[in-house]
């Protein structure tokens, strides 16, 4: 995996997620992010790669 795509998925889990359940979708998954991230060190750099997926990411939700 390389570096945008663990850039996507930390955002889904730690971002989107929420957002998600916020307007009502209970569908979506709760992820620990210390298991998954944190504990093994996995947590991503907030480095201008990760800035701009996270606006890409984000985009859908700015227009609501």
């Amino acid at each position: 995996m390389n570096n945008i795509d663990s850039y996507k998925e930390y955002i889904q889990d730690s971002i989107i997620n929420h957002l998600e359940r916020l307007m009502g979708n209970d569908e979506v998954d709760d992820v620990n992010l210390w298991e998954k991230y944190e504990s093994r060190g996995l947590t991503p750099k907030k480095d201008s790669v990760y800035r701009s997926v996270l606006h890409a990411m984000m985009v859908p939700y700015y227009k609501m």
